[in-house]
């Protein structure tokens, strides 16, 4: 039996399919590039690893503070499982701050050649001078 829902986070719409009890991810617009994102962080053929010996810590969730959690602790050398159904990252990496920030700065890039586009000229022609 699968269950389909549909979220939208600052534009990018993910679906998540449950079947049985795994969530299938995959990202919209289903295209090349969201399609390699998705083999990136969540290959299809991928099996969970069965450990010899017991973690002495088991983080849940691979957003920002999990993942610094399970790499400091890593470091130290604990051993530590990192379990996460979403892609890693979490919203802030995948869908809400880094991916904002990034549009952000292209809308002020693209701003800035517009206005040297009109304000700069070199023998009559427009130039943009970076």
């Amino acid at each position: 039996m699968h269950d389909q829902h549909n979220t939208i986070d600052n534009g990018l719409m993910m679906n998540s399919t449950k079947q049985k009890d795994s969530v299938l991810i995959q990202l919209q617009p289903h295209e090349e590039h969201n399609q390699k994102l998705e083999s990136n962080v969540h290959p299809p053929d991928w099996q969970n690893p069965i450990s010899k010996e017991s973690y002495q810590l088991v983080v849940i969730g691979a957003g920002t503070a999990g993942l610094v959690t399970a790499a400091g602790a890593a470091g130290l050398g604990i051993r530590v499982a990192l379990v996460e159904r979403e892609p890693m990252g979490g919203d802030c990496l995948n869908v809400s701050c880094v991916p904002s920030k990034g549009v952000i700065g292209a809308g002020r890039v693209a701003a800035s050649a517009t206005i040297l586009q009109q304000t700069r000229t070199c023998n009559g022609s427009n130039y943009i001078a970076f």
